[in-house]
């Protein structure tokens, strides 16, 4: 029997402040999760939320399912994400994406081969010349463009063949609040492109080419991430205009 569902699980946690949105966005492109599993082990914990205040200072703030346009899409949970039952769930739905909603584990590989497309995420950096973390504040400090890339996931970090990669620019009056709004705005808008074109044009993490090996960022310490401020707020970035 022929196929004829597209069907997309996400991956995500209860009070997850990306989740909301990135449902949104999806449902403006026209796809729609059949199911998000919910890491019943790992709940979006205070670290992840405070990170997202203190990035957007409150101007973003997180979307509750149940007040989106069309009410929440099916919740399930799992025990964990990277545990059988998420493997067994994904199997029994012959699901053909998965989406990492920002889900909190790191994921085995028997999970990431579990659909049959593969598991998209966005990383907010452009792969691979930037890898690892904070990578939008690292750019900055370098002169070099930020931006987001929409990837499937492989048991490297940040290194799986891209679907959609995408630079912003920004205003001189853009300080780092302003910069991450915007990143995290596109690259929820991203996700959401590349998982249509994942759809659209039949794409299979296994038969598309891995990226360059690139750099991989640790966290930015205190005294560059000063710099990356003081850069922003007297407009001296290079792709600030």
């Amino acid at each position: 029997m022929t196929k004829t569902k597209f069907t997309i699980v996400f991956l995500s946690a209860v009070d997850n402040p990306f989740l909301g949105r990135i449902t949104l966005a999806f449902r403006k492109v026209g796809l729609e999760p059949d199911v998000v599993l919910l890491d019943e082990g790992r709940p979006c914990g205070a670290k992840e939320r405070d990170i997202w205040t203190e990035r957007t200072a409150g101007r973003l703030p997180p979307l509750p399912l149940a007040s989106l346009p069309g009410g929440s899409p099916a919740c399930r949970f799992v025990s964990s994400h990277a545990a059988a039952d998420t493997i067994a769930k994904l199997k029994e739905m012959d699901v053909d994406l998965v989406v990492s909603a920002s889900t909190p584990r790191i994921l085995p590989p028997k999970v990431l081969a579990a659909s049959g497309r593969g598991l998209l995420a966005v990383h907010p950096g452009l792969i691979p010349d930037y890898r690892g973390c904070t990578c939008v504040e690292w750019a900055i400090f370098n002169d070099d463009k930020v931006g987001n890339s929409a990837f499937f996931m492989t048991p490297g970090i940040d290194a799986g063949p891209v679907i959609l990669s995408e630079s912003l620019t920004f205003t001189a009056a853009d300080g780092y609040t302003d910069v991450r709004i915007k990143v995290y705005e596109h690259g929820i808008d991203l996700l959401a492109r590349a998982a249509l074109r994942v759809r659209d044009e039949n794409l299979r993490c296994k038969d598309m080419a891995l990226p360059a090996e690139g750099r991989y960022y640790p966290v930015i310490d205190p005294d560059s991430m000063e710099v990356v401020h003081r850069k922003l707020q007297n407009g001296q970035y290079a792709y600030q205009y």
